[in-house]
């Protein structure tokens, strides 16, 4: 997913749990929300949720413009957000999670 947007100069804006469905048996994901966050990369922004707000560098809230890496910074929170730990402090001390 990350690939693609990347591919096709997208910020999405809107990737959160909510809307992103992984089958990991097949390991495939479907985003089936949130699209009308999304702009081109470096387009004026018009709206960005909450989520997005609250992870995105200042860089990104001071010029106003899409930049591809919030989706990136919005993938890695889904991701320690599926292991349990949002902020990943304490993932390096859970011997459960293979390093």
């Amino acid at each position: 997913m990350a690939c693609f947007l990347e591919y096709n100069k997208k910020m999405h804006g809107g990737l959160s749990l909510n809307n992103i469905f992984i089958n990991p048996k097949q390991h495939t994901c479907a985003l089936l929300g949130g699209w009308w966050f999304s702009h081109n990369q470096e387009e004026k922004l018009v709206a960005l949720s909450q989520f997005a707000i609250d992870l995105a560098p200042l860089k990104i809230i001071h010029s106003k413009q899409a930049d591809t890496s919030l989706n990136l910074e919005m993938i890695r929170v889904i991701g320690r957000e599926l292991l349990g730990d949002k902020t990943g402090v304490y993932l390096p001390k859970d011997k459960n999670i293979p390093t």
